[in-house]
């Protein structure tokens, strides 16, 4: 039992596919770009606070319950950062996700159009 769908419905279907395959192949490497930029410039900002806080404490950057509040704060982000570079190309994450969504409506899209041409319609 097959569900018929119009030829402009079918072409529909492989032109939103392929154009969600193709934005996340365009923008999944900027978007992994950015994240690790962002994931070494949190990096360095808490090199930098340990370094200032370990200045004025020579006893141990830990000994300033600024320094150590903001280093807690930004491992914590940069935490979330990378996993959101880890988790990117799994089910986890939306890259993927998107990338089967697409994938899927251009084999729909497919599959009626071969359908309707053995069908001669």
């Amino acid at each position: 039992m097959w569900i018929g769908v119009s030829a402009g419905t079918a072409r529909r279907l492989r032109l939103v596919g392929g154009a969600i395959v193709l934005l996340v192949f365009v923008t999944a490497p900027f978007e992994r770009w950015f994240l690790v930029r962002r994931a070494n410039a949190m990096q360095e900002r808490i090199f930098n606070l340990r370094r200032a806080a370990s200045a004025r404490f020579p006893e141990g950057w830990q000994r300033d319950p600024v320094a150590v509040a903001e280093v807690a704060e930004l491992e914590y982000h940069r935490a979330q950062v990378r996993r959101r570079i880890v988790t990117q190309l799994t089910l986890e994450g939306w890259t993927l996700r998107l990338l089967l969504a697409g994938g899927l409506l251009f084999l729909a899209g497919m599959v009626v159009r071969r359908r309707q041409l053995a069908d001669g319609s």
